[in-house]
């Protein structure tokens, strides 16, 4: 279970933290348009873990290893990895951004201990 927070708001969007243990089964991090401004995700697992990122409205319109990713990312054995994804083309979200950890790129097999991820993102309203 993920711990949401609001961190800031306006009118018209909501600036969000989202901290979670991690494995192969879907977490969504925020529902409808929105953008992912940067990430950080702790391998706790002594092997390599995959983050699958998805533009999906929930957690269940994602079947892990099945469904295609917008993108995704590896993270070394025992290290952490971050990114400010302010600039990146992969920041965009139009249904809603969901997130998945595996042992391999594309597969739906959760590494032996769950990872840890903290992401920061706003949610916009229509």
């Amino acid at each position: 279970m993920g711990v949401p927070s609001v961190t800031a708001s306006s009118s018209s969007c909501t600036f969000h933290s989202y901290q979670a243990s991690l494995n192969a089964t879907p977490v969504l991090l925020f529902q409808g348009r929105g953008n992912l401004y940067g990430f950080l995700v702790e391998d706790n697992s002594g092997d390599d873990i995959f983050v699958q990122v998805f533009d999906a409205a929930s957690a269940g319109d994602v079947t892990v290893g099945t469904t295609v990713p917008a993108f995704t990312f590896r993270v070394k054995a025992e290290q952490a990895f971050g990114k400010d994804v302010n600039d990146s083309p992969y920041k965009f979200f139009s249904k809603g951004c969901v997130v998945a950890v595996t042992t391999l790129r594309g597969n739906a097999i959760s590494p032996a201990v769950a990872a840890t991820g903290q992401f920061w993102f706003v949610n916009r309203q229509p």
